[in-house]
């Protein structure tokens, strides 16, 4: 895309990329827990009574664990670990919170939290999200079911990479994305980073966030997986990304319940005053969006 037309841009995520995906969160949805790269822990070691104060705020003790924790119990709580390994999610109605989950010391891939099972009823409270080795395939937290409340997600590909319905992330920070200019999984080309990736699903929720840090986007739609719709965001403020809320309909069709409301729009995206780009066809309800300087944005038209 040239900088001086921003209305050429057309979608940066290529079908096969979008195929792409999908194959990876299928692949992964269908590998046995075995696979994780140490072997499992169990809810009764991994329960702790830590006070609810986030990692980075507070001086919380936290217990060093090495190894990918696999959580089969329902009503599980992990909390006050430095985990130098990943969480999966394979149960209902677990609590993660004041914890710190880096992936492995030699490097992870996937989400450092994988809720692509769906289980309902996860939430991640005041944690810390970061990666302790850089890697082209390595995210913050993938699934969907989820409530993010007050976690900060940093040195990662995408923070949040969303698959399917009943998302909430509120109140955290997302930023300082990897990001390197030949990656493997784009067929060489730069890494497509983003602080939240939508690949399908409804009754989203993005309100209260920090976002910084992207190259592709803040907030990337891709519908790569299903529909998107019934997707809120608000109250956030946003800054980097290409274009900052990147909408994309591909073969799936318009948007249905996108609303986009009272967020700040920083000006350091790649294309200048690019705030939200959106095929026509997909009907935005904006209310109170600005740019830091207060002026407001328009939502650039792109093909599709």
């Amino acid at each position: 895309m040239r900088h001086n037309s921003p209305a050429s841009v057309r979608p940066r995520r290529s079908l096969a990329v979008a195929l792409s995906a999908v194959l990876g969160a299928a692949a992964l949805i269908a590998a046995p827990a075995t696979a994780a790269s140490a072997a499992p822990i169990s809810s009764a070691t991994i329960t702790a009574s830590t006070a609810g104060v986030a990692p980075q705020a507070a001086k919380v003790h936290h217990r060093v664990v090495h190894g990918d924790i696999v959580v089969r119990k329902a009503g599980t709580v992990i909390s006050g670990l430095d985990l130098h390994g990943r969480i999966l999610v394979r149960a209902a109605n677990v609590t993660i919170k004041n914890t710190i989950i880096r992936g492995a010391d030699s490097g992870s891939s996937n989400g450092l939290i994988m809720a692509v099972w769906g289980y309902p009823g996860l939430r991640v409270i005041d944690t810390e999200i970061v990666a302790s080795k850089s890697n082209f395939s390595v995210n913050g937290v993938m699934g969907y079911n989820f409530e993010l409340l007050r976690v900060s997600i940093h040195r990662v590909i995408d923070q949040v990479r969303i698959t399917g319905s009943n998302v909430k992330v509120t109140n955290s920070h997302l930023y300082g994305n990897l990001h390197f200019a030949r990656d493997p999984g784009q067929h060489g080309g730069a890494t497509h980073d983003d602080n939240v990736q939508i690949q399908g699903g409804s009754n989203i929720t993005l309100s209260g966030n920090k976002m910084s840090g992207s190259h592709n986007a803040a907030i990337q739609i891709t519908q790569g997986i299903s529909k998107v719709s019934k997707l809120t965001i608000s109250n956030n403020r946003f800054d980097n990304g290409g274009c900052t809320i990147n909408v994309a309909q591909k073969p799936r069709g318009p948007i249905s319940g996108l609303v986009i409301k009272h967020n700040v729009f920083g000006n350091t995206m790649q294309f200048k005053n690019c705030a939200v780009i959106s095929p026509t066809t997909t009907k935005l309800a904006l209310t109170g969006n600005a740019f830091t300087s207060g002026a407001g944005i328009k939502v650039i038209a792109r093909q599709q």
